[in-house]
């Protein structure tokens, strides 16, 4: 205790060491929504507007593929800025960089994205 008062320094500078960790994970990160839990129109038109909210990331994509009989969603690391409330209300789940294929489409976000999909 400093003059009667409480010396937070090294509190904040915990903090601050906790927030950029969440920070990290969230931009390395990708997610992915299930079909059946949303993806119709409205899901697409939610994730257009925030990602041109947010300036068009170049290293924001959303696309699509199948795994076994189930259509996903698979969010790059950069739209966990922006998409918060996207992820959350569609029950996003993080998982691994799906893998390129000729089952992987891109639907909406940026258009030079390959290098998302090979980036370890």
């Amino acid at each position: 205790m400093l003059g009667g008062k409480y010396d937070m320094s090294h509190h904040d500078t915990q903090i601050e060491t906790i927030l950029a960790a969440l920070e990290d994970e969230c931009t390395t990160s990708w997610y992915k929504v299930d079909k059946k839990h949303g993806g119709d129109v409205r899901f697409l038109h939610l994730f257009g507007a925030a990602y041109l909210a947010a300036g068009a990331p170049r290293d924001a994509t959303l696309y699509s593929g199948w795994e076994g009989t189930s259509l996903f969603y698979y969010f790059s690391p950069g739209c966990a800025r922006f998409c918060q409330q996207l992820l959350a209300d569609y029950s996003a789940v993080p998982c691994e960089r799906p893998m390129p294929s000729r089952n992987l489409n891109r639907l909406a976000g940026a258009l030079d994205c390959e290098n998302l999909l090979s980036q370890r």
